[in-house]
């Protein structure tokens, strides 16, 4: 109940902050163009667009009572004119909020596309609106001059170049203060070329006659729009509006009367507004379009440089003089070395005398090598390494690139491995590993030397293979309670070679467990008794010779001592 109460007064809120800057900006152009129609700079269409995107299609009665408001205020609207006006705005702002939604614009501009789409949009639905107005403006008693042309730059002028602000105020003041959040000498810049911006443009109403203004003859006003350029090179889409918003209104304020022009009783109606904003509409969707692409260009770097950074394994990248271009998180943390200290140097874990020159490193195979870097302190650092060739528009090389994977630990498990194998094939014992289930998966050769089954005969097969059968079954089962317990098991054990000859072994059998302590394995280590136990028989018959010599040597010096 409480959910649906906030989502309620959120959505209020949302509608009031609508209708409160529809009538600000609305009302505002009323009061400074009375005469002559709606203003040719006219952003509540803007701001209606923005509406349906953020609030959906059901706003549209709120639209048309606001846009009613704001007709009426005109002079010359009153009464069916100010209806008429007022009922065609609103279907524009459906017909352009549609055709963006089917064109799949998107709010955040993030590519040039989105402006392209905004210009078809705003165009279409001016040129309707305009082309179904005059008419019937005129079929209700209303004459104006020129109202198609107004009517139909004015619309698409203040679309174009209010609705990135709109969709940010509309949706909240979050995002606009995120927007105008500048610091340090990025605020001073944006300041100043602001000021500059806006300054030119007054000072050419100052010294010029609007009046007089012509497309032909616009090229001064398309002179003094050029820092505009700057703003959306390094500022953004909506910060490019902000400023084309401040010159429209500059625009405005020095058309109806600036400098030596505001005394002058001419009344310059709309239709000649209008002809001053086709070049300042020109401008105004070139530098969004700018904005659009370098935007584009920052986010398309930035996603490549969290894909990057994201990466687990080290990317670096050397260009043609053989100096790092990139170097992401994983290269930080497997050579030690900062991003900021390496960009614009050679490769710092490679020695100097072992660089590749550019040219053998970008004919080199993709496929993987290992290679032996070094880290920042000084350690030995083992990679994993796959190189492949950048190349630009004409297939030239322009980069080498590298992808990197420790394999430090890896390299380091490895030769353990190999030298513990050496050591177990050397060892004159017999060695078995087995899994849980007894299944054997290694031996080495002294296993098979005393069984007699070779190493591929003994992989994968039980180790029962080498049961002789002679001991009982609680034999066994004891066996088995000791290792499952965790313990090791010892003992002597009858087994049978593969030629049926029996034999004694003395065995220790170990649990081997994981990292969590969970057995794994079972390894056996066993002595093969038989030549122990040769000897001993030999030992034992040699006593029974030595004990039968013995006692015969007794009965000779008894019967000497008889006859003596």
């Amino acid at each position: 109940m409480r959910s649906t109460v906030g989502s309620t007064r959120a959505i209020r809120n949302r509608i009031s902050r609508f209708v409160f800057v529809y009538l600000v900006v609305g009302l505002f152009i009323a009061i400074i163009e009375p005469g002559g129609g709606q203003a040719a700079w006219y952003p509540p269409v803007a701001i209606g667009v923005a509406a349906l995107f953020a609030l959906g299609p059901g706003v549209w009665w709120i639209l048309l009572l606001c846009e009613l408001i704001v007709s009426i205020t005109q002079s010359d609207l009153h009464g069916v004119p100010g209806l008429v006006s007022a009922g065609l705005t609103t279907t524009e702002e459906l017909l352009v909020w549609t055709i963006l939604v089917r064109l799949g614009f998107r709010r955040s501009f993030d590519s040039v596309e989105d402006v392209l789409w905004m210009g078809i949009a705003g165009t279409v639905g001016a040129l309707v609106a305009a082309s179904a107005g005059t008419p019937l403006l005129a079929l209700v008693g209303f004459h104006a001059k020129s109202v198609w042309n107004v009517w139909a730059i004015g619309d698409l002028t203040g679309l174009t170049i209010c609705l990135p602000t709109a969709l940010l105020i509309i949706e909240g003041t979050d995002g606009l203060r995120h927007h105008l959040r500048l610091h340090g000498r990025m605020l001073s810049e944006f300041i100043a070329v602001s000021v500059l911006s806006v300054g030119a443009v007054g000072g050419y109403f100052v010294v010029i006659d609007p009046a007089a203004v012509s497309v032909s003859s616009a090229g001064p006003l398309l002179l003094t729009m050029l820092p505009i350029f700057w703003i959306a090179v390094r500022f953004g889409t909506t910060r490019t509006a902000m400023l084309m918003i401040v010159i429209d209104v500059a625009s405005s304020i020095g058309f109806s009367g600036l400098g030596p022009h505001v005394f002058e009783s001419t009344n310059r109606a709309s239709h000649d507004m209008a002809v001053v904003q086709v070049p300042m509409f020109a401008i105004g969707l070139a530098a969004l379009g700018v904005a659009a692409a370098v935007q584009a260009q920052q986010s398309a770097r930035r996603a490549e440089r969290a894909l990057l950074d994201a990466a687990p394994v080290a990317i670096v990248a050397v260009d043609r003089r053989g100096l790092v271009s990139t170097w992401n998180k994983a290269a930080e943390a497997m050579f030690g070395h900062p991003a900021d200290d390496v960009i614009g140097l050679p490769p710092p874990m490679i020695p100097p005398a072992e660089r590749i020159p550019f040219r053998e490193a970008s004919i080199a195979s993709t496929s993987s090598r290992q290679v032996e870097y070094l880290h920042r302190s000084g350690q030995p650092v083992i990679g994993k390494l796959f190189t492949a060739a950048v190349t630009d528009d004409t297939g030239a090389t322009d980069a080498v690139l590298s992808v990197i994977e420790d394999v430090t630990a890896l390299a380091w498990l490895e030769r353990r491995q190999a030298l513990l194998s050496t050591a177990f094939d050397a060892a004159a014992e017999s060695i078995v590993v087995t899994d849980l289930d007894a299944t054997i998966l290694y031996t080495n050769p002294a296993a098979s030397a005393t069984s007699g089954w070779t190493q591929q005969e003994l992989l994968g097969r039980k180790a029962s293979i080498v049961k002789s059968g002679l001991h009982d079954q609680a034999h066994y089962e004891q066996l088995w309670a000791t290792i499952t317990s965790g313990h090791t098991w010892r003992g002597v054990m009858v087994n049978r070679r593969k030629n049926g000859e029996l034999y004694d072994e003395q065995m220790s059998i170990t649990p081997v467990r994981d990292e969590t302590g969970a057995p794994v394995a079972y390894v056996s280590v066993k002595h093969d008794l038989t030549a122990q136990r040769r000897l001993e028989a030999d030992i034992e018959q040699s006593k029974r010779s030595r004990n039968h010599v013995l006692a015969i040597m007794e009965q000779v010096h008894a019967h000497d001592n008889m006859y003596a």
